[in-house]
């Protein structure tokens, strides 16, 4: 069972503890509740309990690259928006996040605070649109099932009146 939370929730997957340090502080000022991790493993394991809105992950962990942790992520919590930022730019590591990671964004490193905070916000606006287009489209199913329904028991009182 996954728990939401209404504060903006962030997690960040990165092997550099004092890069996981800064970025936590500077976000947690922005309001964010922010989940850090060194190793995608432990990530798995808070992403069994909870969801997040955005997840920053570095490219290089110690124990899978972050690419491969998107495309694991991604059809369990296909709402949260996806940053993978790297020190390794290559065409290959790009087209693999574009395509199997579905990211949002790629940064390379060393990041920009400023980029990456706005960067963090759009992410949270198009999580928040996600959502809320979710949420749409389940209520018009629910109320094209009912319509349906209603249809049905239409056509069944026009056939039963056409026999009387």
């Amino acid at each position: 069972m996954t728990v939401t939370n209404p504060v903006p929730s962030l997690l960040l997957v990165d092997d550099d503890a004092v890069f996981r340090r800064l970025m936590s502080a500077l976000f947690q000022q922005d309001g964010f509740q922010v989940t850090a991790f060194e190793s995608a493993e432990t990530a798995f394991d808070a992403l069994e309990l909870r969801t997040f809105k955005v997840a920053i992950v570095d490219y290089k962990l110690p124990d899978l690259n972050g690419i491969d942790f998107f495309e694991r992520t991604r059809r369990s919590h296909p709402d949260m928006v996806r940053i993978l930022i790297t020190a390794h730019t290559t065409e290959e590591v790009l087209l693999d996040a574009i395509n199997r990671g579905e990211v949002y964004r790629y940064l390379n490193k060393p990041v920009h605070t400023g980029l990456l905070r706005s960067t963090v916000e759009q992410a949270l606006v198009l999580n928040e649109l996600t959502t809320s287009r979710n949420m749409i489209l389940a209520s018009l199913d629910e109320r094209n099932r009912e319509l349906e329904q209603k249809n049905s028991d239409l056509a069944r009182f026009n056939h039963l009146l056409g026999e009387l």
